[in-house]
């Protein structure tokens, strides 16, 4: 019987493990969304292909113990710790490719930086532990004459100029800062813990670093200067953050309109260094 029941217990351990791990996959699919239902099916299948073996094995040992049959259970004990270390490389494997499914969903594969759906959820979890979005700011970024690069120059050196610009805008941020790629040549910033002063200082810095970058040609020489128009606005209390982004994104047109190459503030109340570049 002290055989039945160290089995029981071992399948008891697997499932255990392995409801754990379905667990995790499961609120990895909820978080990511309809792009991971596939996913959640498919591990959910697996998950029910690995116990059925572990529950028949651990029968047939319960079974040849009360029997007596020891050559059996050793057989079937030695067959339960191979499957158990299959199981567990299973595991390893769903947790891996749950890992990349969710990088996947919440990254812009281009820029390394978060994708729309990435930056929501980063800002909705700051804001859950926060509390709200009080002393943050967001730049809203939009690189000037972008189609005309293409147009020039070609998709595979536009999309160069794109990952140097999201470097630039990695190098600008710090701490709890979340930065994104919205799509094509728009970028957000949500700037935490700073000021329409301070938000205005990290907008100007990364359009002088972005103008001064260089970025070259297939034969060598340098494409012209990379420009782009920059929108503020600082977090009102209790404002949604699509509402404080919407307010960012009319300032940059506000900013394209008065000749691109510059920033605008949402606020009314603007940084005595605003001025126009270009």
């Amino acid at each position: 019987m002290k055989l039945a029941d160290d089995a029981a217990a071992t399948h008891q351990h697997v499932a255990d493990i392995l409801n754990a791990v379905l667990h995790e996959i499961l609120r990895g699919a909820r978080r990511a969304g309809a792009d991971l239902t596939h996913l959640k099916a498919t591990l959910e299948q697996r998950q029910h292909e690995l116990e059925q073996p572990l529950e028949q094995m651990v029968l047939r040992a319960a079974v040849s113990s009360l029997i007596g049959d020891t050559e059996e259970v050793r057989a079937l004990t030695g067959d339960l710790i191979e499957r158990m270390e299959h199981s567990a490389r299973e595991i390893q494997t769903l947790r891996t490719r749950l890992r990349q499914a969710e990088t996947d969903a919440y990254s812009d594969a281009l820029t390394g930086l978060a994708n729309r759906r990435g930056f929501e959820q980063a800002v909705q979890n700051l804001q859950d532990a926060r509390g709200s979005l009080a002393s943050c700011a967001v730049l809203f970024i939009d690189l000037d004459h972008f189609k005309s690069i293409n147009d020039l120059h070609g998709h595979a050196l536009g999309d160069r100029v794109l990952r140097r610009v999201g470097e630039l805008i990695r190098e600008s941020i710090k701490g709890r800062d979340i930065a994104a790629r919205l799509g094509g040549e728009e970028f957000v910033v949500l700037l935490t813990d700073t000021t329409i002063a301070g938000a205005w200082v990290v907008g100007e810095q990364l359009r002088d670093a972005t103008a001064r970058c260089s970025v070259r040609r297939q034969d060598g020489l340098p494409i012209e200067r990379v420009t782009m128009s920059i929108g503020v606005a600082m977090a009102d209390v209790d404002e949604a953050v699509a509402t404080l982004v919407e307010r960012a994104d009319a300032a940059m047109y506000r900013a394209k309109r008065n000749g691109r190459d510059r920033i605008t503030c949402a606020e009314t109340e603007l940084p005595a260094a605003q001025s126009a570049h270009g």
